[in-house]
């Protein structure tokens, strides 16, 4: 009966055609490669408006009517010396911008001199609005080259501020994030599962399966978020929900693989058997987890809609790599998953788990006592969450010497208290005026 069952039939499937299997593998990953350094020019967006809500509605409408969107570049510029009303603090800001004329996308500049409201209260410290006439939000290309026809003020400090330049700051910051991520967590990563497997062979295949399935987490990412609009923190959950689940599930299958390696089956039976038993457990776990995160997309706020679209590519991925290609490499590596065995666990095969199962009968001996500890652990690490303050993400989750961060942190010092609400900016154009409505939350 159990030769019958549908994922021992996978397993002879598999073993059959292990090689095929693992060339399309490794195929499709190296066609991810390409796709990488531009990943997250898709993600233009924070994600935590509702688009459908009674607030949203109007600010969608007065922007529209007003000529207004979140494409703007806020440029403060400090003096130690001059004055907002010195002649030459004026036209240092105009000769900074003089060059803008040459950008190709069109836009519109509100100086200081316009606006009285974008002069700071130590009279040392003003800010331009460059608003641009397009709602298709600016790439890293554009703002770089938007950043390059823009000369810095001798003996004054510039900064930049505006949604452009937060998303973009919260990109090179992901980046950053991911890298730093991968270069703590993967010899963590690799030593635990020396000491889980006690062989080199046995830990690093999970190691190369969890790179693999990253690949193609941030590639199927890149390319739908050209169809949805996704927030940019997409990446950073799904990456974490793939790499976490991909090195659980395998080491679920490659632990049982062994242990029918133990029993001196035949390669192929071991591989069926693995697969109708930890293979099955993996696929309806997966499963499980993949109609919760379903419930996300009916959400109607973008963060929780990309939550639910990257966490639903990462379990789809970390779920077929690990009862697909995870078992096409075993049939290959076959008793060679056990080599470079670590000294301090080469001992008798019938003692290689004695310590796990001394735990567990200890813990199934004691079960109140352990119950009552843990759980008292727990509330212990759960207790800061207490305190915990709720917000939308601001130039604050941002390092301090981030552009937006140094832009906001400067505002809120120079400028007055009642300026940090709605302010309406003058913008005069060759045919008229246009009015246009400008708030720092939006702005910065």
């Amino acid at each position: 009966m159990e030769k019958a069952a549908p994922f021992f039939r996978l397993g002879q499937f598999i073993y059959k055609r292990r090689i095929p299997i693992l060339v399309v593998w490794v195929l499709l990953v190296v066609g991810c490669l390409p796709f990488i350094p531009n990943i997250v020019a898709p993600f233009k967006t924070t994600g935590f408006v509702d688009e459908t809500s009674n607030s949203a509605k109007p600010d969608r409408y007065l922007n529209q009517q007003l000529g207004g969107n979140n494409n703007k570049i806020l440029i403060s510029y400090y003096s130690k010396t001059l004055l907002v009303s010195n002649p030459q603090f004026v036209k240092k800001i105009h000769d900074s911008l003089v060059k803008l004329k040459q950008y190709p996308i069109a836009h519109d500049i509100v100086y200081p001199e316009n606006n009285k409201k974008q002069f700071s209260k130590d009279k040392h410290t003003a800010f331009v609005v460059v608003i641009f006439k397009t709602k298709e939000a600016l790439n890293q290309t554009e703002l770089t080259q938007f950043k390059s026809l823009i000369r810095k003020p001798t003996g004054m400090i510039m900064n930049y501020g505006g949604m452009p330049i937060f998303i973009d700051d919260i990109n090179e910051q992901t980046q950053k994030d991911l890298y730093n991520a991968d270069l703590i967590a993967a010899p963590v990563s690799i030593l635990t599962l020396i000491l889980v497997f006690g062989s080199v062979v046995a830990a690093m295949v999970p190691i190369f399966l969890g790179g693999a399935c990253a690949l193609i987490i941030l590639t199927s990412l890149y390319f739908l978020g050209h169809l949805f609009t996704l927030s940019i923190f997409t990446l950073n959950i799904a990456l974490l929900l793939g790499l976490c689940l991909s090195l659980d599930y395998s080491l679920f299958v490659i632990s049982r693989f062994r242990d029918e390696l133990v029993k001196e089956k035949s390669i192929a039976d071991a591989i069926s058997i693995t697969l109708n038993t930890a293979g099955k457990a993996v696929f309806f776990s997966g499963l499980a987890v993949f109609i919760s995160l379903s419930a996300l997309l009916f959400f109607p706020v973008n963060i929780l809609f990309s939550v639910g679209i990257g966490g639903l590519v990462a379990v789809f991925i970390a779920v077929l790599i690990s009862i697909v290609l995870l078992p096409a490499i075993l049939g290959i590596l076959k008793q060679g998953i056990n080599r470079l065995p670590v000294r301090l666990f080469n001992k008798k095969k019938e003692s290689r788990f004695h310590c796990w199962r001394s735990i567990a009968e200890t813990v199934v001996k004691r079960p109140m006592i352990f119950f009552i500890s843990s759980l008292a652990i727990l509330l212990l690490c759960g207790y800061p969450f207490l305190n915990v303050k709720w917000g939308i993400a601001d130039s604050n989750i941002l390092p301090s010497h981030s552009q937006s961060r140094q832009f906001f942190d400067h505002y809120k010092t120079t400028f007055n208290e009642h300026e940090l609400t709605p302010i309406i900016a003058i913008i005069s154009t060759d045919k008229d005026t246009i009015l246009s409505r400008a708030s720092l939350g939006k702005l910065v």
